[in-house]
C-alpha cells in the first residue's frame, strides 16, 4: 500500500487528492518486486475545475496483478 500511496501523491500531490481506494487481489510476498500502473481513466469539470480520475494496478515481476484501485484528484489550476 505504501508504495502506491507514494506513487500518487508524488503524480498528483496529497493537496489535490479526493478519493483513493484500492482492493487486493493476490498475495504479495517480501522480496517480490512490485511495479504500479496508473492510468488517465477521464478528466471531468465540476463548479471548482478539472478532476482527474486514475485506474491503478500493482503487478509482480510475473505480471500478476496483486491490486487495483481508483484515484479522484483535483487538476492544478
Amino acid at each position: 500500500m505504501g508504495l502506491t500511496g507514494q506513487a500518487i501523491t508524488a503524480l498528483a500531490g496529497t493537496e489535490n487528492l479526493l478519493r483513493f481506494g484500492v482492493r487486493f487481489t493476490a498475495q504479495v510476498w517480501p522480496g517480490d518486486t512490485l511495479t504500479v500502473r496508473v492510468t488517465v481513466a477521464s478528466i471531468t469539470q465540476d463548479h471548482d475545475g478539472g478532476v482527474a480520475e486514475f485506474t491503478l494496478s500493482r503487478v509482480n515481476a510475473e505480471g500478476k496483478e496483486a491490486m487495483t484501485g481508483y484515484v479522484h484528484a483535483r487538476l492544478a489550476s
